[in-house]
């Protein structure tokens, strides 16, 4: 079950998503569940999402406006990168009423030199708009990305350590595999086309463009170091992501066969030996494709590889 601190860190995020209308669900502290909001309040949801949009168009655009230098142009497509990934993730239209479920059930289970004018009030208010654009994704992009894949991923994987050390013990039988395969279809539905697809897709990308761009600042002639350690600093932090949520996918899958596998030497009733047969290893999906026991070393693999062909190739 998700812990008190978990359901905590959650709230926190709801309320201030409360104050800036950016998530279509809300907590409410009566039933002490997450609700979807009344269609008249998704309408400025739905606003600050098209605010959003706009805003990644016009970071993609930027970045081919002025020319500038290789490693400017990552730095922008960096924060371009980042802004259409948290925008994909917050286009929860319609609301998808399966991950409230889903969340609901964890809680209650135990570059250029040309420059605009100097315009003080100008810049205050695009100051201010990018802030509020920037707070407005970032606590988006903490709900989906936080309070249903990562808390749903290893809510899945410790329900099926438990399955699995109470069934040896003789605590529980076969048919109580079932619910953890009824959770595993749940949370796959929520993730699977959009939140879990989008990261597989997204982050690894983020995670090239900033070991690319934090080589370039420590090779660069006028050498920035902190900046270089800054990026280097969040390459870690995208490359700590994409490790979790790719090893429990892959430590989920291998728990799940490696008992399927054993218990079938366990099974003396022909019942059991029937839906014994019926029984297929738990696995997390994205798209089309799922998550075995190498998928983590094929990511970073892959991510290495593109990171030194594009250095080799800017050389």
């Amino acid at each position: 079950m998700v812990t008190k601190e978990d359901s905590y860190v959650l709230q926190r995020y709801l309320r201030i998503a409360e104050y800036l209308k950016c998530l279509p669900v809300k907590w409410d502290s009566v039933k002490g569940i997450i609700v979807i909001r009344s269609s008249n309040q998704q309408k400025f949801v739905i606003l600050t999402i098209l605010a959003h949009f706009l805003a990644t168009l016009c970071r993609l655009y930027s970045t081919t406006l002025y020319p500038s230098s290789i490693l400017n142009r990552a730095e922008a497509a960096f924060g371009a990168i980042l802004y259409a990934y948290m925008f994909i993730i917050r286009l929860d239209i319609p609301v998808d009423y399966g991950t409230v479920d889903t969340v609901n059930f964890m809680i209650t289970s135990k570059n250029s030199e040309a420059r605009l004018p100097y315009r003080p009030m100008i810049l205050i208010l695009f100051a201010s708009s990018e802030l509020l654009l920037f707070i407005t994704a970032a606590i988006s992009g903490l709900y989906y990305n936080f309070g249903v894949l990562l808390k749903g991923v290893a809510y899945l994987w410790i329900d099926c350590k438990n399955f699995v050390n109470r069934y040896e013990h003789g605590l529980v039988t076969i048919l109580e595999y079932r619910k953890v395969q009824a959770f595993e279809k749940c949370l796959n539905s929520c993730i699977r086309s959009r939140i879990f697809f989008c990261s597989a897709l997204t982050v690894p990308t983020i995670q090239i463009t900033l070991c690319y761009v934090a080589i370039k600042s420590f090779q660069s002639d006028d050498r920035n170091t902190f900046k270089g350690a800054m990026f280097l600093w969040t390459y870690f932090m995208a490359m700590g992501f994409t490790m979790m949520m790719f090893t429990v996918g892959a430590k989920i899958s291998n728990l799940s066969k490696n008992w399927i596998s054993r218990s079938r030497w366990n099974i003396k009733r022909k019942w059991e030996r029937k839906v014994h047969k019926s029984l297929a290893p738990l696995s997390l999906k994205f798209g089309n494709n799922f998550v075995e026991r190498l998928t983590p070393l094929v990511v970073q693999e892959f991510c290495v590889r593109q990171t030194v062909s594009f250095l080799l190739v800017s050389e």
